[in-house]
C-alpha cells in the first residue's frame, strides 16, 4: 500500500485555520458526527438530483493530482482531505455549504461596525400549498427591489442616516408549502427609531404585496429590531448550515432544507420533488449579498485576524487507496482514524478494508 507519512508544514493558513480547538472528548465526538452527517446528506442530495458535479464533490481526484492528501491542523487536531474536486454549491451540497458559510462568517466578522448602529429587518409574505417556489421568489425579489428604490426609499435613507445592508435568504417547507424570509442587517450612522421604522416598512411592504396579488400580515410580515453583528450571525446559523448534535427543525412545523434531506434518507420520498424544485430555483444565487460599496466602507477583509495554525501533511493516499475508501463509503471514518490514531490507525484500517472482496462490502457511513 502506498500510504506514507510526511510531516511538514504545507500551509500556515487556509480553511483549517478558522476551526477552533476541540477541548473535550464530547466536542470531538460532536464534530466528527457533524462531519459524517454532512457526507451522508451529500450522498442523499446527489442521489436525488443526479448532478454529476455534486456526485463528484469531495470524491473525484483533481486531474493533475496523483494522490489525495490528508492534512491536519496542528492546533485543533482536525483533519481534512486535499486534492479533491469541490462543487462549490452552497445551496445543494451540505459539505460545501458548511465550508463556504464559515468563510462568509469570517468575512462578516472583519466588518468594522464601530460607530454604527445596526438593526435586523425580516420580511416575508403569506403563502400556501398552491404557491410554487419559483413564483414566490419572483414576487419577493420584485417586492424587495421596489422597496429599495424610488422616492420613499431615498427619503428613508436621508432621514435615517442609512448606510447600507447585508441580506440573506431563509427558506423552509411545511404544511403551507414553501416559506421564504429575507433577513437584512441594516446599518445606520445614527440610532434609528426601530418601532417607527417597523411601521414604515410594514406599510410599504403590505402595499407592494397587494400590487403583486399577495398578502402579508401585520403580526408576521415584517419585523425590525435592534441587532448586533454577532446576533445576526447567530440568526444566520439557524438556517444556513448544519449544526452540531441533534437535528434542527424550523418553527411552526416547518423543516429546513437539510432536514428535508434527512427525511428523504429515512425513506420519506415525498420531499424529493421539493428538494429538486429548491435546487433548481436557488442554483447560481448568492448566499450573502452586500450593499454596493459596503465592503470597502467597512474595511471588510482588510484586518483578517492572524492565523498561526500550522497545517501538517499527515499522509498521502494513492488513487487506488482512495477508490477503496469510496467503494466502502468510508470518507468520514478515515478522517476520524487520522485524528484519533494517526497514520498507524489509518494503515490498520486499510488492511481491514482490503480483506473484503468486491461482492462483500462492509456497511457504508451513509447507512451506519
Amino acid at each position: 500500500m502506498s500510504i506514507h507519512k510526511i510531516v511538514q508544514n504545507v500551509n500556515t493558513g487556509g480553511s483549517l485555520g478558522i476551526l477552533t480547538r476541540l477541548s473535550s472528548p464530547e466536542q470531538v465526538e460532536a464534530y466528527q458526527s457533524y462531519r459524517k452527517e454532512r457526507y451522508r446528506l451529500q450522498e442523499i442530495a446527489s442521489g436525488v438530483l443526479g448532478d454529476r458535479r455534486l456526485a463528484g464533490c469531495c470524491k473525484s481526484v483533481i486531474s493533475l493530482q496523483q494522490q489525495v492528501d490528508i492534512l491536519r491542523n496542528a492546533e485543533s487536531g482536525k483533519c481534512r482531505y486535499n486534492g479533491l474536486m469541490l462543487c462549490g454549491s452552497v445551496w445543494q451540497c451540505p459539505v460545501c455549504a458548511a465550508r463556504i458559510t464559515l468563510q462568509r462568517k469570517q468575512e462578516l466578522l472583519t466588518a468594522d461596525l464601530s460607530g454604527y448602529h445596526t438593526g435586523l429587518l425580516t420580511f416575508t409574505i403569506s403563502h400556501g400549498q398552491h404557491d410554487t417556489l419559483t413564483s414566490l421568489l419572483a414576487d419577493l425579489s420584485s417586492m424587495r427591489n421596489k422597496l429599495k428604490s424610488g422616492k420613499a426609499w431615498k427619503q428613508f435613507r436621508d432621514n435615517n442616516a442609512f448606510t447600507g445592508a447585508i441580506t440573506t435568504t431563509e427558506i423552509t417547507h411545511g404544511g403551507n408549502g414553501w416559506h421564504v424570509h429575507y433577513h437584512m442587517l441594516m446599518i445606520f450612522e445614527a440610532l434609528p427609531n426601530f418601532e417607527q421604522l417597523e411601521t414604515h416598512f410594514y406599510d410599504r411592504w403590505s402595499a407592494l404585496a397587494g400590487k403583486h396579488g399577495r398578502y402579508t400580515s401585520e403580526a408576521h410580515g415584517v419585523d425590525f429590531r435592534e441587532c448586533e453583528k454577532l446576533d445576526y450571525l447567530t440568526k444566520w446559523s439557524t438556517h444556513s448550515e448544519l449544526v452540531y448534535g441533534d437535528r434542527k427543525d424550523a418553527r411552526n412545523g416547518n423543516i429546513s432544507i437539510w432536514e428535508m434531506l434527512r427525511r428523504i434518507g429515512e425513506g420519506d420520498r415525498q420531499h424529493e420533488k421539493h428538494f429538486r424544485e429548491y435546487a433548481r430555483c436557488f442554483k447560481g444565487k448568492k448566499q450573502l449579498v452586500w450593499g454596493r460599496g459596503l465592503k470597502k466602507l467597512l474595511s471588510v477583509g482588510e484586518e483578517v485576524p492572524a492565523d498561526q495554525a500550522v497545517i501538517e501533511l499527515l499522509m498521502s493516499l494513492s488513487r487506488e487507496d482512495w477508490q477503496l475508501i469510496l467503494k466502502h463509503g468510508k470518507r468520514a471514518k478515515i478522517l476520524e482514524l487520522a485524528e484519533e490514531a494517526g497514520v498507524s490507525g489509518v494503515s490498520a484500517y486499510f488492511a481491514f478494508l482490503s480483506s473484503f472482496t468486491s461482492t462483500n462490502k462492509i456497511a457504508s457511513d451513509l447507512y451506519k
